[in-house]
């Protein structure tokens, strides 16, 4: 019998992954990764490339339908309120909307693996706020669980 996959998008190291491997094979995905597909002796599968490929890869590699639990902590640097001072040229420049497809890609691989278990991680700001305001709020609702860095090391 094969074991569910958990999958971890914008994950180079492994840590948000790590307690997983007790139940699930994991997939780390990232673009830091080296260029394709590789399994190194702690068995954790990786894939390296830009995150457009992605959701190929998962299809060609025939493991998008076996994902029981998906975490995805993209690039928050333009949504953060740290940086909200910049939000306008961020917006005129594009990189808003670059990494709003990033977003949209995470929530187009949940709707299409229909994992058991998702999170997304996401600082406070205007991706999903608690005013109900974030650009993608609709999707992702309001946040479900709050915390501050300083308690968790």
């Amino acid at each position: 019998m094969t074991r569910p996959v958990c999958l971890s998008l914008f994950d180079y190291s492994g840590e948000w992954a790590r307690p997983w491997l007790e139940t699930h094979d994991v997939i780390l995905m990232d673009s830091r990764h080296p260029e394709g597909w590789t399994l190194n002796s702690d068995l954790i599968l990786r894939y390296g490339g830009p995150a457009r490929h992605w959701p190929h890869e998962l299809i060609k590699f025939g493991t998008l339908w076996q994902v029981d639990c998906i975490l995805a902590a993209p690039p928050c640097t333009h949504f953060s309120k740290a940086g909200a001072r910049l939000w306008k040229t961020k917006d005129e420049d594009g990189r808003t909307s670059e990494h709003l497809e990033l977003i949209d890609m995470v929530l187009m691989l949940v709707n299409e693996a229909s994992p058991r278990v998702w999170a997304i991680e996401n600082p406070p700001g205007r991706l999903a706020n608690m005013k109900g305001t974030g650009l993608r709020q609709d999707a992702l609702g309001l946040p479900r669980y709050s915390f501050d860095p300083c308690d968790h090391g």
